[in-house]
Order: C-alpha cells, then sequence, then structure tokens
C-alpha cells in the first residue's frame, strides 16, 4: 500500500514493514530512465540477500515514475 512507503529522497522510498527499498534513477549503462525494488531478506549462511529483486528501464521518467507509483500502491 502507499501509505507503507516513506520517501527518503528524490530517488528513493523506503518500506519498513516489508524490509523493501525503491530507487527511480538513470541506468549507468545507457542512461534511460530505471526503476530498482528490493522486498524482503533471505539469510544464506551468514549473507543477508534480497528476497525479491525487480529492475525495469523506460524510455522516459514520467514512465518510470508510473511504474514506482503504481507498485507502491498494489504491493
Amino acid at each position: 500500500m502507499l501509505k507503507d512507503w516513506k520517501k527518503i529522497s528524490n530517488t528513493k522510498y523506503v518500506n519498513k514493514k516489508r524490509k523493501g527499498t525503491l530507487y527511480i534513477g538513470n541506468s549507468i549503462s545507457t542512461g534511460k530512465p530505471d526503476v530498482s525494488i528490493e522486498i524482503g531478506t533471505v539469510k544464506i549462511g551468514k549473507a543477508n540477500f534480497p528476497q525479491t529483486h525487480i529492475y525495469e528501464e523506460f524510455k522516459n521518467k514520467s514512465q518510470a515514475l508510473r511504474f514506482a507509483r503504481n507498485y507502491m500502491r498494489k504491493y
């Protein structure tokens, strides 16, 4: 739900309930707008890894923002 996400900066949102982070930025290799989402953690041995990792690239910034808002609203 959207109320579970807290805006930390212009590009970073945090969900403490599901231990998730959402970044909105630009891809280093292509320069296109992108959204990166990591939710939950899985412990393997002594290391913690994200349970779910979603990465999407978009043609423009508005599409990336729309995807991020829709994701935060649904999940």
